[in-house]
């Protein structure tokens, strides 16, 4: 389908059309104002709203009424500032319904690499394994072996830790004495060490792994929490022993990694499709 600033078919026949014709200014200031608003700027002074969608106070004025009118913003009484409004949030909520986890998680993935220039993924549950169902790899170092669909142990590294911290003590105990397999590295943790470790996790709201799925790597990871609380998922960075140590993974990419994951679980809607535990 050819799109309206190629031709236009008529009467006439096919002739070329400017598709500035189709714009439409009110529509494209009413846009603007309603992206002004984000998960950082819930509400918004008229003054706000002019600047960050860089219309004029009186079009800001206008647009904001009109909005506040059709109940796509709402206006606070008490500071006259403006929010989303009922209809505007439920448009964004019936999208993110539609949306699986990687569709969600894939703006927040690609932001995160190129901030760092380090592999970032997103794991699901799959009973006692994680599994890979998105990845983003660094755009100047060779990834991790850890392609989409890969499973590991929940236990074994960062990706799985992340998720099994926010388990329960009994579902935490049964899966890890069900587990009998070796394991990856003579760094991987068990018994002691590895609740130890779930423990740390959940106090400081990150998880490590230091060489225990490969000696070539280390990361650090995050859950990803849906709003009924439960974990939909998680996601990592992974980096190379030779490119950095884990006293700079955890200084410098850990809260990197826990303030995406606190984004994204932000945008989650309740039973995200692809989120929770695979069959």
């Amino acid at each position: 389908m050819e799109g309206i600033d190629e031709v236009h078919s008529d009467q006439h026949g096919t002739t070329p059309v400017d598709g500035k014709r189709y714009h439409v200014g009110a529509l494209a200031k009413g846009l603007a104002v309603l992206s002004a608003f984000s998960g950082t700027r819930h509400e918004l002074s008229l003054k706000e709203v002019a600047e960050v969608a860089r219309v004029t106070h009186p079009s800001a004025l206008r647009t904001a009424y009109t909005l506040a009118e059709a109940d796509f913003l709402v206006r606070n009484p008490r500071t006259k500032g403006y929010r989303l409004g009922p209809k505007a949030v439920s448009i964004g909520l019936a999208t993110l319904g539609a949306m699986t986890l990687p569709e969600i998680c894939e703006p927040f993935l690609v932001e995160l690499r190129n901030s760092t220039d380090h592999t970032i993924k997103l794991g699901v549950a799959a009973g006692n394994d994680v599994v890979v169902v998105a990845r983003v790899v660094s755009r100047h170092h060779p990834p991790s072996v850890q392609y989409v669909g890969a499973r590991t142990p929940l236990t074994a590294g960062s990706l799985g830790r992340a998720i099994l911290a926010w388990r329960s003590h009994n579902t935490v105990a049964h899966q890890h004495e069900g587990d009998d397999r070796p394991p990856r590295t003579p760094h991987s943790l068990r018994g002691d060490r590895l609740k130890i470790e779930l423990a740390e996790t959940r106090r400081r709201g990150y998880s490590l792994n230091n060489q225990g799925v490969t000696l070539e790597n280390r990361s650090v990871g995050a859950p990803l929490m849906d709003p009924l609380g439960g974990v939909a998922g998680s996601i990592n960075l992974s980096a190379s022993v030779q490119r950095c140590t884990l006293s700079q993974i955890e200084a410098i990419y850990a809260p990197m990694v826990v303030e995406t994951a606190r984004r994204i679980s932000a945008t989650l809607p309740p039973a995200v499709q692809g989120g929770g535990d695979l069959p």
